[in-house]
């Protein structure tokens, strides 16, 4: 069972901050996932100790204010598991690919609250002061979403007075209203990473090999090398189906000079893009492909040969002005 705190609520020592909204969601969503002492005053300790900590090394306000970034951080470096992350870009959280067919914090919340824990920020929480009046006159601020029922999700919001602290429940039109502008869910202990790109379980065809945080694909049908699968491309690879026997990849991940991520494939391209989780296909015909890659052997031989011709012309000129 969640225990819900207030972020005004003082630790053992008597001290109290007024900015630790986002340090005491994050402890109710911990204490869930890593199945912690969850008491209130344990609860409320741990929130403490995550501002302390995060204080010292200047990732929050004095106050206790932090961003997404780097409360995230923190609770990795408690041993948060982290199944989604989505930072500050702007008050209105951009759609991005959370998951194999989650695409958005409204899909991840229907498919995983209750689930994950997930502490999200509001950029406009005043709008949900009709529910609770505490939040009248607060705009930026963070919740925890602990679970669902009918009529809405079951929230921890620590903008509440100490000592008043049952959760509240939150319509999806609500947490609209107030703006979600940042994610993080974290994913219980002993829970099934299946579908992870990466993990173990993730079901390829034969020939192909897992290597560090990706995979090594078959050899190319056009020069015989095995290319390494990984990153943004291989959610999009995965997510797609498109892993098949005939169907691997022909060159090196590169990133282009508009900042996306390609990798061409015997039948299409695949590009991803770091800024805002999107992938799509491109068509790409093998032997256009081919052709760019031998311009790239081409120039790479070109350079090559331009230096060595560079140096032998210093040569040449030393030993002309040795025998003058």
């Amino acid at each position: 069972m969640a225990t819900i705190i207030s972020e005004f609520s003082p630790s053992s020592d008597g001290r109290k901050f007024t900015g630790c909204c986002t340090q005491a969601s994050a402890a109710m969503c911990l204490t869930m996932a890593n199945h912690l002492p969850n008491d209130y005053q344990h609860v409320v300790d741990l929130m403490i100790a995550m501002r302390d900590s995060m204080y010292s090394r200047g990732a929050c306000g004095a106050n206790g204010a932090a961003t997404v970034e780097s409360m995230s951080e923190e609770l990795r470096r408690r041993g948060a598991d982290i199944a989604a992350q989505v930072n500050y870009t702007g008050d209105e959280m951009p759609i991005v690919f959370l998951g194999p067919g989650i695409y958005g914090w409204v899909e991840y919340l229907r498919a995983y609250a209750g689930i994950d824990m997930i502490l999200l920020q509001f950029a406009k929480t005043y709008n949900l002061a009709s529910i609770n009046p505490w939040n009248a006159n607060v705009a930026y601020h963070a919740i925890s979403v602990l679970g669902k029922q009918t009529n809405g999700y079951i929230c921890g919001d620590p903008n509440r007075p100490a000592g008043n602290t049952q959760a509240m429940i939150y319509p999806l039109s609500a947490l609209e209203a107030a703006s979600p502008c940042g994610l993080i869910a974290l994913r219980p202990k002993g829970a099934s990473t299946a579908n992870t790109p990466g993990g173990t379980t993730m079901q390829f065809p034969t020939g192909w090999d897992q290597q560090g945080d990706g995979w090594l694909a078959p050899a190319s049908p056009i020069d015989g090398k095995r290319y390494l699968v990984r990153g943004g491309i291989l959610l999009a690879l995965t997510t797609t189906g498109l892993i098949r026997d005939d169907n691997v990849p022909i060159e090196d991940i590169h990133q282009d000079s508009d900042g996306v991520w390609r990798q061409a494939y015997k039948y299409y391209g695949l590009w991803w893009t770091d800024d805002n989780g999107h992938f799509g296909l491109d068509a790409v015909v093998p032997r256009l492909v081919q052709q760019n890659i031998d311009l790239r052997n081409q120039v790479a031989t070109l350079q090559q040969s331009g230096s060595k011709a560079v140096k032998a012309l210093a040569v040449i000129q030393s030993l002309k002005e040795a025998l003058l």
